[in-house]
């Protein structure tokens, strides 16, 4: 049973080396140096080297606001990487999971959206994974399409470990109090894939589709740099907490527009596979011990 993850280098892709291990498959994880996603002809000499029965696409391109100024990358990234993806999946009878994200919808629900909802993008990197997204389902039948959002893990860059750095930096920090959604590890999104990836091999009749995958429960960024820098305080990573101020979206401008609601709604995933939304206090308690 051998399964070939894309992105190696992200969060997700760095976890799911990590917590390969505890599952009866063979893992192979390349990075972009490895395999260009947007490169039918390597993406083909990877799938014939290894000859995977699943492919796991955790590249991205997730620079938020960068994107609004390199829609051409992001649009090659998000959208034509998963195309090809898709292409050489149908060819070769391979079953692909695709990393996807709550930024595909408009975010003026209440509640959280369930997979089934309209999606409407408003920025360029959610128009470009939406793109994705479609491009697979209009190619290939025996896909996962999973999304998650505002995801932190111990490797790489994300919204925590930026707050931990101004905490030491600055007396003030700003922080959006208006836009809501819900934070998820790595580590949990990489586990919830994982437990996909070996109900995809033990059962006999798997549904294939598109999931929401997050930690709960559902806070703003205000909220969840309190808690982050609240632990990180009792980890002794920073000396004191700065005055944390709560501003609206409109005073903290950004190259692109966020969705106000992009919380998930994780029911579909839990009725049909067991998975069930992780705690993602206890993970960031987790990752921020672990940062040292």
């Amino acid at each position: 049973m051998k399964v070939l993850v894309t992105g190696a280098n992200g969060q997700v892709g760095w976890e799911l080396q990590n917590q390969s291990c505890c599952y009866n498959f063979d893992l192979y994880a390349l990075d972009h140096k490895s395999l260009d996603i947007t490169d039918t002809k390597a993406i083909s000499e990877q799938v014939l080297r290894y000859q995977p029965e699943i492919i796991i696409n955790t590249a991205g391109y997730t620079s938020v606001d960068l994107a609004e100024q390199e829609d051409s990358v992001a649009h090659a990234v998000n959208c034509s990487g998963p195309r090809r993806l898709a292409e050489i999946c149908k060819e070769t009878a391979t079953m692909l999971i695709h990393l996807s994200t709550d930024y595909v919808f408009n975010g003026f629900q209440d509640e959280p959206y369930i997979e089934e909802d309209t999606t409407d993008p408003v920025n360029v990197y959610g128009i470009t994974k939406l793109e994705g997204e479609n491009k697979i389902r209009s190619i290939l039948d025996d896909h996962i399409i999973l999304r998650t959002s505002w995801v932190f893990g111990n490797h790489g860059n994300n919204f925590i470990k930026t707050i931990i750095n101004l905490a030491k930096e600055k007396k003030e920090i700003k922080v959006i109090d208006d836009q809501y959604g819900c934070p998820t590890s790595a580590k949990s999104v990489a586990k919830s894939i994982l437990d996909l990836t070996r109900s995809y091999f033990t059962q006999k009749r798997f549904q294939f589709g598109t999931y929401h995958y997050t930690g709960l429960p559902i806070t703003t960024w205000y909220a969840f740099a309190k808690e982050g820098l609240n632990i990180a305080l009792r980890e002794n990573l920073i000396p004191e907490i700065p005055l944390i101020k709560p501003v609206s979206s409109e005073e903290y401008k950004t190259l692109s527009r966020r969705p106000i609601n992009s919380s998930l709604s994780s029911k579909k995933i839990q009725n049909t596979f067991g998975i069930k939304p992780s705690d993602w206090i206890s993970d960031l308690e987790y990752m921020i011990a672990h940062l040292n």
